[in-house]
C-alpha cells in the first residue's frame, strides 16, 4: 500500500529539487546487531 508512512523524501543541498522514494517496511524482521 502506499500510504504517508512509505514515502521517503530527500532534498538535496542546493539542487533546488525534491527526490521522493516509495519504502515499504512491513516484512522487514530485525537481527541483532553485529558490532555488539
Amino acid at each position: 500500500d502506499i500510504k504517508e508512512s512509505n514515502i521517503l523524501m530527500h532534498i538535496p543541498t542546493g539542487s533546488g529539487r525534491v527526490i521522493l522514494k516509495i519504502a515499504d517496511f512491513g516484512n522487514v524482521k530485525k537481527v541483532q546487531n553485529l558490532l555488539e
